[in-house]
């Protein structure tokens, strides 16, 4: 590789071909070091913004996908055939996203920092593992053998309330949780608690090699996503919390300076 872009770089000249040859290697040379070094000390490189940015979308992706895929499995409308390469779209985002954090924290080994900034990555690096669990379970439903579900017009209005719930809360960007959602999720606990009652050893039927039914499956795919919602909502609160007791001793010493 040397020796060709050794003779690429000298294919034009026509005489003189060691001293062109040194000549393009010195200011080639030159070009990478001056890059490298404003890179490093000038402008080095921050990822902060798109990490935020990407996580952000990355929530929204993923309520849609459960929304569209769930009304579907409730056959409340058909599906548009796009929602497995929209979830195919959304893992491979996800790399994308944690690979800039892996960029991001390598950064943080040449160039100073504060805390702050430290513990806002980290906050972030949270979220971003909590999404790639909430994926897992969307990726669930996504590949759920097809099949019809037989839900009375309750349960199917239970079901469709709950995953607006759970799409709005992937909106949020404090995860908020209502007391609407949290009544509807008691329902749907206690759904789900009958359907394990009414299917022994989780609905286990002779000549098959499913040991759950797929109502039950559907039930707890939905607790899932609510249980790592409601935990974001908790590492959010925290970090708020967080910030405030931060903050105050700072107010607090400047209103002092300041009366002095």
């Amino acid at each position: 590789m040397a020796t060709l872009t050794g003779v690429a770089m000298i294919s034009t000249v026509q005489d003189h071909y060691l001293s062109s040859f040194f000549i393009r290697l010195g200011t080639t040379t030159t070009g990478i070091v001056v890059s490298a070094a404003v890179n490093f000390f000038v402008m080095p490189p921050n990822y902060s913004k798109s990490i935020i940015k990407n996580i952000h979308s990355l929530f929204m992706r993923s309520g849609d996908i459960l929304h569209n895929k769930g009304l579907e499995i409730l056959s409340i409308h058909t599906s548009d055939g796009t929602v497995r390469s929209d979830f195919q779209k959304l893992i491979k985002d996800i790399d994308k996203t944690e690979t800039l954090c892996h960029y991001q924290k390598a950064e943080y080994r040449y160039h100073r920092f504060s805390r702050e900034d430290m513990r806002d990555f980290h906050y972030e690096y949270k979220k971003l593992t909590i999404l790639r669990q909430i994926a897992y379970h969307v990726g669930n439903l996504v590949f759920l053998p097809p099949g019809q579900r037989e839900l009375g017009d309750r349960k199917k209005k239970l079901a469709s309330s709950v995953l607006e719930d759970l799409k709005d809360s992937l909106y949020d960007p404090g995860f908020l949780i209502t007391e609407c959602h949290h009544k509807n999720i008691g329902e749907v606990t206690q759904w789900f608690i009958e359907q394990k009652q009414q299917n022994p050893a989780g609905g286990l039927k002779p000549r098959t090699h499913h040991s759950v039914q797929p109502e039950t499956a559907i039930l707890y795919e939905f607790l899932s996503i609510h249980d790592l919602i409601e935990e974001l909502n908790h590492i959010q609160t925290m970090e708020i919390k967080h910030r405030k007791l931060l903050k105050t001793p700072l107010q607090e010493g400047a209103y002092k300076r300041g009366t002095m």
